[in-house]
């Protein structure tokens, strides 16, 4: 095995130990280190085996964070898991496993009332008129927004 080899691998292998990777992401790693591309397919079947990378538990722990941390709806989550080339059928799964409908409603509801405190200064329909705007770009759908306005 030549050095530059040895190199990528090591480079990639701390890349895939940091946090959760998904193929896209490892594969344009690779490319950008400079892996040839006849060994590409070698390495990521290699690191893929050796699970340094797992597109399922990517998407799981990507949905996890944006949503606790970020307070990101489910339509922002699945667009931004879409870019990252991950199967649909793993969103869904994702998406249902580690967002509850309870904890769902629970932040859009603290999102509106701190929205709406934010910008208690303004008239009620303007108000109202922010605060969905805000709620859509976050990623929340409509009817969540509207239940959430309502409680």
């Amino acid at each position: 095995m030549s050095t530059d080899i040895q190199q990528i691998r090591s480079k990639i292998y701390k890349y895939c130990a940091y946090q959760d990777r998904c193929t896209h992401e490892v594969s344009q790693k690779l490319m950008d280190l400079g892996l040839a591309s006849e060994q590409l397919e070698d390495m990521l079947i290699h690191l893929e085996n050796e699970k340094f990378f797992d597109d399922a538990r990517f998407a799981h722990s990507f949905v996890r964070a944006k949503f606790m941390y970020k307070n990101w709806g489910r339509n922002k989550i699945r667009y931004a898991l879409k870019a990252k080339v991950i199967p649909e059928h793993l969103i869904e799964q994702a998406l249902a496993a580690e967002i509850s409908l309870d904890d769902y409603r629970n932040v859009v509801a603290k999102l509106v009332k701190k929205k709406s405190m934010q910008w208690h200064q303004l008239p009620l329909i303007k108000r109202k008129d922010k605060t969905s705007r805000f709620l859509l770009q976050k990623g929340f759908e409509w009817d969540e927004i509207m239940r959430g306005m309502r409680e």
